[in-house]
C-alpha cells in the first residue's frame, strides 16, 4: 500500500513545488476567471454563426457557475483554516469534503429579493478574510459591507443560471433548440424533476419530470456575467493575499475592499 504522506511529498518533489504555492498560485480559480475571459474573447468575431456564439455563450454560464462554487468552497476552507492554525493541509482536508449542497445552505441569502447580512454571515467573511486579526473596527466593518455587496451581486448570477448549471453537467439533461429568429432572444431548454405537490407523493400516472428554459445571449454574458466575473477577480485576490499574509504572520499586508 502506498504511504499517502510520502506519495504527496514524492508529488511535490517532482514538480518542485510547495502545498503553500500550489494553493496561494496555481489553484482552480485563477484558471477558472481566465477561462471565462478566453471564452469570451472567442465569442467577439463578428463571423461567427449564430449557433457557435450560442455555445461559447452557455460555455461561459457554466464555467461562471463552476467558479462560483468553487469561490464559495475556499471562502468556507479559509475559514475553516484561520478558526485553527492557519495551514494549506486543513484547506485541503476541507476541499475534498466540500458538498456542493453546502452553497445552498450557507449562501442561500444571496438569492432573496433584497439580502441583508446577518450576524453568522458577517463572522464567516471576517474570520475568512483575516479582518479578526486587524484592529480598526470601523474600517473592518465598512469593508465587510462592501464585500457583501459584491457577494450579492456575484452569488444572485449563480442562482439565477444554477438550475440549469446542474442540467448541464453530464449533458444528458441539456436541449440546444436553435431558434433562428434574429430579433428572438436565444435559450437552452432543460429538464429538470418536478417537485413533489402538497401531500410529499407523485401519481405514479404523472410525469415526473418537467422542461423549463433560460436565456442565454450576448446581454446577459456582456452586462451581468463578465462585470461579475471581475467583482469576482477583485475578491479572490484579496482573499488569497490576506490568507497569505495571515499565515506568513503579516498582518500588517492584510487588504481592503476599498
Amino acid at each position: 500500500m502506498i504511504n499517502r504522506l510520502g506519495h504527496n511529498e514524492e508529488i511535490l518533489k517532482r514538480l518542485g513545488k510547495t502545498r503553500d504555492e500550489l494553493l496561494y498560485d496555481s489553484n482552480s480559480l485563477f484558471f477558472l476567471s481566465k477561462n471565462i475571459e478566453i471564452l469570451h474573447a472567442m465569442s467577439e468575431p463578428t463571423n461567427l454563426s449564430k449557433e457557435i456564439r450560442r455555445i461559447i455563450f452557455f460555455d461561459i454560464v457554466t464555467k461562471y457557475c463552476q467558479m462560483v462554487e468553487s469561490f464559495a468552497a475556499y471562502i468556507n476552507a479559509f475559514e475553516e483554516s484561520n478558526r485553527n492554525s492557519p495551514s494549506a493541509n486543513i484547506i485541503f482536508n476541507h476541499l475534498v469534503k466540500y458538498r456542493v449542497g453546502d452553497i445552498l445552505d450557507e449562501f442561500k441569502l444571496f438569492s432573496e429579493m433584497e439580502p441583508k447580512i446577518n450576524s453568522q454571515f458577517q463572522k464567516k467573511i471576517m474570520i475568512a478574510f483575516g479582518y479578526n486579526n486587524c484592529t480598526d473596527i470601523n474600517k473592518v466593518d465598512k469593508n465587510i459591507k462592501n464585500i457583501f455587496s459584491l457577494f450579492v451581486k456575484i452569488f444572485n448570477i449563480y442562482y439565477f443560471h444554477e438550475k440549469i448549471y446542474n442540467a448541464s453537467k453530464h449533458g444528458h439533461r441539456i436541449f440546444h433548440f436553435y431558434n433562428f429568429d434574429e430579433n428572438a432572444n436565444e435559450s437552452i431548454v432543460y429538464l429538470d424533476k418536478k417537485p413533489k405537490d402538497n401531500f410529499g407523493s407523485q401519481s405514479e400516472f404523472d410525469e415526473k419530470y418537467f422542461f423549463d428554459f433560460i436565456p442565454v445571449s450576448s446581454s446577459i454574458i456582456d452586462d451581468m456575467i463578465i462585470p461579475r466575473t471581475g467583482d469576482f477577480k477583485k475578491l479572490y485576490n484579496i482573499l488569497i493575499s490576506n490568507n497569505k499574509a495571515i499565515h506568513q504572520k503579516k498582518f500588517k499586508d492584510i487588504l481592503f475592499v476599498e
